[in-house]
């Protein structure tokens, strides 16, 4: 099996801080989201990836999304 079929995406500081600015910016609209769903896309959204789910949260986030 090869190595390089799934790449690992590293977690940064700056993931973090959009993360939490993404939120701040849902609250202020009346939605609620877990922090973890927008660390996902603050982490994908700069290698142009979609995410892989069937969460309905993902319908608010700026994120391509497949589901399964």
């Amino acid at each position: 099996m090869s190595t390089n079929a799934i790449e690992i995406l590293e977690t940064t500081k700056q993931d973090w801080i959009e993360a939490g600015l993404c939120l701040q910016s849902l609250r202020q609209k009346g939605i609620a989201l877990p922090v973890t769903d927008a660390l996902i896309v603050a982490i994908v959204l700069p290698h142009t990836v979609p995410v892989l789910t069937i969460d309905k949260h993902f319908e608010h986030l700026s994120v391509d999304t497949i589901a399964s």
